[in-house]
């Protein structure tokens, strides 16, 4: 190997710690995603569960003899 192949050694330690701020950069950015989705999750169950306990109202209005009048109401 002639010495014009040779990486001079600053230019070998400049380009390491780019590498090492490219990759905590990198790591950083997927904690951010997995941070983000497991938030929209959370607040999709807390939306599934309000559904949920409005449907049990509107069927439980319809069942007593309420009508759709009363289920509306308390599902409002």
């Amino acid at each position: 190997m002639s010495r014009r192949d040779e990486v001079p050694y600053a230019e070998e330690v400049l380009f390491r710690e780019r590498l090492a701020e490219a990759q905590r950069t990198a790591e950083r950015a997927r904690l951010v995603r997995a941070l983000r989705a497991r938030r929209r999750a959370e607040v999709a169950v807390r939306r599934a569960e309000r559904l949920a306990a409005r449907a049990e109202l509107a069927v439980a209005a319809v069942t007593t003899g309420a009508g759709a009048d009363a289920g509306r109401a308390a599902t409002a």
